[in-house]
């Protein structure tokens, strides 16, 4: 029964990720990823001890509109509005070619070294590769009043691009501070020119809003002329129409409006006046027409004439009233008073009369009055037609003058303020932190790129391990050797380091090592070998066995060798034949080259047993290659060749055939249709894959290959890419050195 030793992993298992494998990547090229990161390292240091220092001064800068103005009103140099663009743009003036220009000029950094162009190498290259800019555009340009400048010499224009270079503006956050930030070689220089720079931007914005102030002072100037040709015309044409139309105007409006309203308030007046005159008179007539005492007229009893006279009355009637009391009534002084009581009733009678004609008199003064104002004012009222329509002409006229004037006025206002603010407006942006000499450089940063170069030397190393494992050709591990070959794994040869092969002071070749060192583990990967040969059908086992590879030098010999040996001291009687007549290693090895062999047997009458070789170290039989022939492949492939098989397979109980690589001639393919099996040996790390599955094909039949042997296995370096081999240090143990 054929069968298979391994089996591939299932599909599942393989695809889950092996860490292992990475950490056995790493392990096994160690070596060359910490030499390359090594280099990295070394020539970083190298670079950066080379460098000149950098160092960067930073200098703040809070923009702002300026809200402090000393004249009062509105400002008429435009203030920034602080939104996002606005600083945005801040930050690309800050930047811009016509502001650099001003600091290489007023630097002078035309005759500085560092910028003028004639300073690089190294120094200027590196940092050109870690963030330097693009040189720009030497066409002159800019934001301010300084834009239009002379053309630039061309140390002017490198010392324009260097300073450029060397110059880095952003914004802090969202805050309305920029910082600029100068790097230098030398650190005074960079807190000079990071402070000459923020100055040249103040002074920038200064003049362009003096500029701007400027320019409306001379335009409200011009306008201002204009208007007060335009005032003076329109207030011309008021007083014209004025005088032409005989319009006198008072406080109140015009004279005859003023005169109309003060007899309409007179009209009233005497209206009034005129009706109580007339309602006294028509009382003292309807008394007089009644018959009753005219002295009982109110305005008579108001009379003070009247009231003298009454009082007169009433002494001249007590005297008289004492008299006759005292003399009788013919007395003399009785008749004398009653005379005088007389003459003061009839004074009574008299001026109560002329009170009544003057009530008469003063009602038709007032009538008379009233009829002449009413004519007067039937007079102004036609004429305040006319004046009115006038007055509308005037209005207008006036309404015009004024709004003439009131503009005159308020641009007059607004230019002699603009001509104050072109002297006292200031910046609106300030410096917050003016640069300071730096003490340390910014560039290049040592702990930085060294930290850096290290991680960049570790990937690159790491990338280049990656490169040689994605373009490694060879097996490491046993499970490689199934996974690509459909076959089973027979074993891991190790490979005997000259240490090994030193046994009690004697070398010894590869190939008789087990003798030495039976239970060793190479002593034990052979009996693998023989194991798997066996198990590769345990119904007919096969007895004589061919060993292969795919090129010379992957040991197909010594593992002849040992492979036979380990049999001898197994099964009995075991002959070990030397298969490959083109370069017969074998041969040499047991010191069997002047001897006849295979070649002298197939070729001439030479008897079996004259070739048989015994090796007295062992109990193994030998036949080596003998003569030299010119055709191999035919004398494999012959009846002859078949008969002698046949005769040995009678004759031992075990028989290896040591056949030549399958790669370079068709020998071992001839010979491989003759035994009854074949082991394949492939070099560790070393046979390509593509190869060794080329060479397996062209070896035809049915499982005519019994497995595969990896042979020359570093399992020092193996133990490094995991596999079976990261487990070898586990059972160490069970072998002797």
């Amino acid at each position: 029964m054929h069968g298979r030793l391994n089996a591939a992993p299932p599909a599942e298992e393989k695809s889950l990720p092996d860490a292992r494998a990475l950490v056995a990547l790493l392990r096994g090229h160690a070596r060359l990823i910490l030499t390359i990161a090594a280099g990295v390292v070394a020539l970083m240091a190298i670079i950066l001890f080379s460098l000149t220092p950098s160092y960067t001064s930073t200098v703040n800068i809070l923009l702002g509109p300026n809200k402090s103005n000393v004249l009062g009103g509105e400002s008429l140099m435009a203030e920034l509005s602080m939104d996002s663009p606005m600083i945005d743009s801040q930050v690309t003036i800050l930047k811009s070619e016509a502001l650099r220009r001003r600091v290489v000029e007023a630097q002078r950094l035309d005759e500085d070294p560092e910028f003028s162009g004639e300073s690089g190498g190294l120094s200027g290259l590196v940092r050109g590769l870690f963030g330097g800019e693009t040189p720009r555009s030497s066409a002159p340009g800019g934001t301010g009043v300084g834009s239009a400048q002379m053309p630039m010499t061309a140390r002017q224009v490198a010392a324009l691009q260097e300073l450029g270079n060397a110059l880095e503006v952003r914004r802090i956050g969202v805050s309305y501070v920029v910082t600029v930030a100068l790097s230098s070689s030398d650190p005074e220089k960079a807190a000079r020119l990071a402070n000459a720079f923020a100055e040249a931007y103040l002074l920038d914005q200064y003049e362009a809003r003096y500029e701007a102030a400027r320019r409306a002072s001379q335009w409200l100037s011009d306008r201002l002329d204009t208007l007060r040709e335009e005032l003076r015309v329109s207030e011309q044409a008021v007083e014209t129409f004025r005088t032409q139309n005989n319009l006198v105007e008072s406080s109140t409006g015009s004279v005859t409006e003023q005169q109309l309203s003060e007899l309409n308030a007179s009209l009233v007046s005497i209206r009034t006046e005129a009706a109580e005159k007339q309602a006294k008179y028509e009382q003292a007539q309807r008394v007089i027409a009644a018959g009753g005492r005219i002295d009982a007229i109110p305005d008579v009893l108001r009379s003070p004439v009247i009231s003298s006279l009454r009082s007169q009355e009433a002494e001249v009637s007590r005297r008289e009233a004492d008299l006759v009391a005292r003399y009788g009534d013919r007395h003399p002084s009785v008749v004398k008073v009653r005379a005088e009581l007389g003459d003061i009733k009839r004074e009574v009678s008299r001026e109560s009369s002329r009170v009544v004609q003057n009530l008469e008199h003063e009602f038709s003064v007032a009538k008379a009055r009233e009829t002449a104002l009413q004519t007067n004012l039937q007079a102004l009222s036609g004429r305040t037609g006319a004046d009115n329509q006038l007055s509308v002409q005037l209005r207008e006229l006036q309404r015009v003058a004024t709004a003439n004037k009131a503009l005159y006025e308020s641009f007059l206002s607004r230019f002699k303020l603009s001509e104050e603010q072109t002297k006292l407006d200031s910046s609106e942006a300030r410096v917050v932190s003016p640069a300071l000499v730096p003490t340390d450089p910014s560039f290049p940063s040592k702990k930085l790129f060294l930290g850096l170069s290290v991680f960049f030397g570790l990937g690159l190393g790491v990338g280049s391990a990656m490169a040689m494992e994605a373009l490694r050709s060879g097996f490491r591990t046993l499970a490689e050797v199934e996974e690509a070959t459909q076959l089973p794994a027979l074993a891991s040869v190790p490979l005997l380091k000259k240490s090994e092969l030193m046994v009690d002071g004697k070398s010894v070749t590869p190939g008789r090592f087990l003798l030495v060192r039976p239970l060793s583990r190479f002593s034990e990967a052979l009996r693998s070998v023989r194991v798997g040969v066996q198990m590769s059908d345990v119904d007919t086992p096969a007895r004589i066995v061919g060993v292969t590879s795919s090129v010379p030098g992957e040991g197909k010999s010594t593992v002849s060798t040992a492979l036979a040996l380990s049999a001898a001291q197994a099964v009995g009687r075991v002959l070990l034949i030397d298969g490959d007549l083109r370069r017969p290693a074998l041969t040499a090895s047991f010191g069997l080259k002047e001897r006849k062999g295979l070649v002298d047997h197939l070729a001439g009458d030479v008897p079996l047993s004259e070739i048989i070789f015994k090796d007295p170290e062992s109990s193994l039989y030998v036949i080596g290659a003998g003569a030299h022939t010119q055709v191999p492949s035919d004398l494999l492939g012959s009846e002859k060749m078949r008969a002698f098989l046949a005769q040995v397979r009678e004759l031992f109980d075990y028989v290896v055939v040591d056949a030549a690589p399958v790669a370079p001639v068709v020998d071992a393919i001839v010979l491989s249709q003759e035994v009854d099996t074949v082991v394949f040996v492939a070099a560790w790390n070393t046979t390509p894959r593509e190869m060794v599955r080329r060479c397996l094909q062209r070896i035809e039949g049915d499982r005519r290959v019994a497995g595969i042997v990896l042979n020359k296995v570093d399992h020092d370096k193996a133990a490094y890419y995991g596999g079976e081999y990261g487990y070898r240090s586990d059972y160490s143990s069970y072998y002797q050195a």
